[in-house]
């Protein structure tokens, strides 16, 4: 296993270490900064009192896959009458697993939901944004998957470039592919911005969901390249 060692950045001091059982590939801290959250090279993921270096849970993983990705997230549904946090795991593999962090819950859970990535690469980054409970994955093949997790189902799908995601028949009258260049993150409601390469394409478009409304007020009139 691996030696994780904890200092005190204010004066440099190593103030405790501990050893884990597996080879540690990503680690991240949880939404309170409380705790840490380590993955290893076969899908595992340990929740560690980094104090005392004790494990406070294991979150165990039928798919032994190396974890590159990892985000401790709250999700909450209903007018935030329900709030859920969720452990996302990504890597090299053609999925991403939630975890459900639940305090009452046994000391070793396994996976809540599996988010199929459709044959769309890799994930090369990750992105959470808590208002909209909506997670955005990169690929290294260009393409950007937005997923709801309180649905836990795909809203969007972007790619650069000439080619258009690959997405099953069963959902793909759910999302809005964008295959110009340089497109908006989220498409407005009626079109793309004034002047832009996508604004003949996304003309028409319904309405967004709610929860994709709060994104288009924050990033509804940026472009990427």
């Amino acid at each position: 296993g691996d030696l994780v060692l904890l200092w005190d950045v204010a004066d440099q001091r190593r103030v405790t270490q501990w050893n884990s059982d597996t080879k540690i590939v990503n680690l991240a801290f949880d939404i309170n900064e409380r705790q840490l959250l380590s993955a290893d090279g076969t899908g595992h993921l340990v929740l560690w009192n980094y104090v005392n270096g004790a494990k406070v849970k294991e979150f165990t993983n039928p798919r032994a896959h190396e974890i590159t990705h990892i985000a401790h997230v709250s999700v909450a549904a209903y007018n935030g009458r329900f709030v859920d946090q969720y452990i996302v795991g990504a890597g090299w593999f053609d999925q991403i697993v939630l975890w459900k962090d639940t305090p009452q819950k046994p000391f070793t859970e396994g996976p809540h939901r599996f988010l199929e990535l459709y044959g769309n690469g890799d994930v090369f980054s990750l992105a959470y944004c808590g208002a909209a409970a909506a997670l955005v994955v990169g690929t290294d093949k260009g393409v950007l998957l937005t997923y709801s997790l309180v649905s836990c189902s795909l809203l969007y799908a972007f790619a650069q470039g000439a080619a258009a995601p690959t997405l099953p028949p069963s959902v793909a009258h759910a999302v809005r592919p964008q295959t110009e260049a340089r497109y908006p993150l989220i498409p407005k409601t009626g079109g793309a911005a004034p002047g832009s390469d996508a604004a003949g394409s996304a003309a028409g478009l319904p309405d967004a969901p709610a929860h994709i409304q709060a994104l288009q007020g924050k990033w509804g009139s940026e472009q990427v390249e």
